[in-house]
């Protein structure tokens, strides 16, 4: 994917400043306080809220999907959404360490500035999705579509590709430092010369200087 603006932005028509515990029903809503207990939501779809400065460490997800969000300088770590529809989100400054998205569709996502390392990316469908001055070092992708799905200036060291399709995927300003990786994986990749040698060590061949 050569234009990023192909992705679609999260729709959010107006929005009204709440907080948590005082509702029931996730739509239109802007958050900018913590919640003060430890809270669980379940079962619902976040649809068209902006969270900014949330920190979601005391707030369990149960059964959650995200439609039309954006998240700004929030926290969430840990955070279980497999099997779950992830659609026109925004990730900004943000803190995903350690979550999973273990077999489920993610389209029109956003990640800039955001520390992600050890995503679990497991058969995680990918379409129109952007990693932008991110670190998603150390994450798993196993069996993952991607669909127009562009990286730029983002940490990939250590992360492990197994049965994943890279064809026509621009690695170019990205670190690859030890990647893993097999060679279906591999075929169609753009990497620039420096990432060629680190990825020579797949194709059992030595380059000489």
């Amino acid at each position: 994917m050569k234009n990023k603006n192909l992705i679609s932005k999260p729709i959010i028509k107006y929005l009204e400043n709440n907080i948590f515990g005082n509702i029931k029903t996730f739509e239109n809503i802007l958050f900018e306080e913590n919640s003060k207990k430890e809270i669980t939501l379940s079962n619902i779809t976040i649809n068209s809220c902006k969270f900014v400065n949330i920190d979601f460490s005391n707030i369990n997800f149960d059964n959650i999907e995200l439609v039309d969000c954006i998240f700004e300088n929030c926290d969430l770590s840990n955070k279980v959404f497999d099997k779950k529809t992830i659609h026109r989100v925004e990730f900004n400054n943000s803190k995903l360490f350690g979550c999973s998205f273990a077999a489920s569709s993610l389209k029109n996502i956003i990640f800039v500035n955001c520390n992600s390392k050890y995503l679990n990316l497991y058969t995680t469908k990918m379409e129109k999705v952007l990693f932008k001055n991110s670190d998603i070092s150390e994450s798993y992708f196993y069996e993952s579509s991607f669909k127009n799905v562009l990286f730029e200036n983002t940490l990939l060291k250590s992360i492990e590709v197994i049965n994943t399709s890279l064809k026509d995927i621009d690695l170019t300003t990205c670190d690859i430092e030890n990647i893993k990786i097999d060679l279906n994986s591999m075929k169609g990749l753009i990497v620039n010369m420096y990432q060629s040698i680190e990825l020579s060590k797949y194709l059992h061949i030595t380059i000489k200087y």
